[in-house]
């Protein structure tokens, strides 16, 4: 299974579809972690939660999926780590993507793999933008990397 994860691309639709036609032919699976700015048929085969700019957009403010590499949570952000520990303690997720920040991060928390992809579009991690790939046949064999623009 291979899952393209990306987050904050505020309307910038083009660089969605860039990285669409780059990852279409061995990806599974389109995420993002919210301000789309964008309606949601704009932006698919991404699928997405509400972020704090997608006001406007009816999206939902979370998402839990069964996946083959685990159950994965995805949700805007807005919390921060208190939230993240919070959704680990209800919801036992394998891997939990998040974004708001603007900034790619990795961090293992109490056994969760913890992502933010960074922004597609208005990156505020000295980068020129990231968005992040999972892959594997099981939770046990999960690898991932960035992707810098």
């Amino acid at each position: 299974m291979r899952v393209v994860v990306v987050s904050d691309s505020h309307r910038n639709t083009d660089t969605l579809m860039q990285i669409y036609q780059k990852e279409k032919e061995n990806t599974n699976l389109f995420i993002h972690c919210g301000d789309s700015c964008d309606f949601p048929q704009n932006i698919e085969p991404f699928i997405s939660v509400k972020g704090n700019c997608d006001f406007l957009f009816d999206y939902p403010g979370e998402k839990l999926l069964k996946l083959p590499i685990g159950t994965l949570y995805f949700f805007h952000g807005i919390g921060g780590l208190y939230a993240i520990k919070r959704i680990i303690r209800e919801h036992h997720p394998d891997i939990i993507c998040y974004g708001h920040t603007h900034i790619h991060s990795y961090q293992l928390i109490d056994g969760c793999h913890v992502f933010n992809p960074g922004s597609v579009s208005l990156p505020r991690d000295a980068t020129t933008g990231t968005y992040l790939v999972l892959e594997g046949t099981s939770k046990e064999d999960l690898e991932w990397h960035f992707v810098t623009l």
